[in-house]
């Protein structure tokens, strides 16, 4: 099995946040030098440690293992308070919901 998508992943948020290694070290607890070996894929974070990585950045770890490309944070209340309210709506409102929410993105 292949585990370079890790340090990608790892690499790609922080840059997107264009934050350098010493900051992401400093929040999850690890040295800089360890932050570099992720992203490299020297070493690979231990289960615990993608789940901080994956608090700090917001994102699933099953984003971050790539299992999905989809970032969302299960524990954002925001993204909750949607899904409970998405279930609740027929068919016909949820294409409408699902329209609206593609045309916003639009004027991004």
């Amino acid at each position: 099995m292949r585990y370079d998508f890790v340090g990608y992943r790892i690499r790609e948020l922080r840059k997107k946040r264009d934050e350098k290694q010493e900051v992401v070290a400093l929040k999850i607890n690890k040295r800089r030098n360890t932050i570099s070996q992720y992203e490299s894929n020297c070493k690979y974070p231990s289960i615990f440690t993608l789940i901080d990585l994956a608090k700090y950045f917001q994102v699933s770890t099953d984003y971050l293992l790539a299992v999905t490309d989809e970032k969302y944070n299960s524990r954002d209340e925001k993204f909750l308070d949607l899904i409970k309210e998405f279930s609740k709506m027929t068919i016909e409102q949820k294409d409408q919901l699902i329209k609206l929410a593609q045309e916003i993105n639009l004027q991004k």
